[in-house]
C-alpha cells in the first residue's frame, strides 16, 4: 500500500519538475533572444540620425521659441596624421534659464550627452559643438552669438570615460574650448 502511494505522489512530481525545467529552459531561451535584439548598433553619422538624436537627447526648443538645431555640418577632412575623418560641426540655440551660470550648465549637459553618442561613429574623428544665445549690446540690441563651443577629437574622445565623465570638466579636457565672457561673470 506504501509502495502503491509512494507511486502515485512521485509519477505528479517528476511530471512537474519535467514541465518546470521545460519552461525554465525555455526561458533561458527567450532570455538569450531578447538580449541579442537588445544589441544595439552603434550609431552612424548621418544628417538625419544627427537631427534625431538632437531631437530626442535636447527634447526642448532653443530660447526664444526658436528650434535647438540651427546648424548641422558633416563633411570628410583629414586628422593631424593624414588619416581620412568625419567633422561634426553642430550648431544650437541655447535654453534660457534663471542666471547666466545655470544657461553655461544646461550647454554642458547637452555636450556631455551628444558627444559619447556621435563618436560611437568610429569614422568620426572631430565633434564641434557650437551654442548661441541672445545677447544684449550697450545699446539694448540683442542678437544671437556664439557664447560657448566644445572641440573634441577622437584621441580625446577616447580618452573619456564617459559614464563617469563631469559635464564641468569639458573646459579642462577639451581640445578647444571657448566661452563668452558674459558667462565668466
Amino acid at each position: 500500500m506504501h509502495k502503491m502511494l509512494l507511486l502515485l505522489l512521485s509519477v505528479p512530481l517528476l511530471l512537474l519538475s519535467a514541465c518546470s525545467e521545460d519552461s525554465v529552459n525555455a526561458g533561458a531561451v527567450q532570455k538569450e533572444d531578447s538580449a541579442e535584439s537588445k544589441k544595439v548598433e552603434p550609431f552612424k553619422v548621418t544628417d538625419k540620425n544627427v537631427k534625431v538624436l538632437i531631437a530626442d537627447e535636447l527634447k526642448e526648443k532653443g530660447t526664444e521659441d526658436t528650434e535647438k538645431l540651427k546648424k548641422l555640418d558633416i563633411f570628410d577632412d583629414v586628422d593631424e596624421n593624414k588619416h581620412n575623418i568625419k567633422t561634426v560641426s553642430i550648431t544650437l540655440n541655447g535654453n534660457d534659464n534663471l542666471t547666466n551660470n545655470m544657461v553655461k550648465k544646461g550647454m554642458l549637459k547637452e555636450g556631455e550627452k551628444l558627444f559619447p553618442k556621435i563618436f560611437e561613429d568610429t569614422s568620426v574623428g572631430r565633434v564641434l559643438i557650437t551654442w548661441e544665445f541672445p545677447l544684449e549690446d550697450a545699446k539694448g540690441n540683442s542678437s544671437f552669438q556664439k557664447v560657448l563651443s566644445i572641440q573634441l577629437e577622437r584621441k580625446t574622445a577616447d580618452e573619456i570615460n564617459w559614464k563617469e565623465f563631469k559635464y564641468k570638466n569639458f573646459e579642462i579636457v577639451a581640445d578647444s574650448y571657448y566661452e563668452h565672457q558674459a558667462f565668466k561673470k
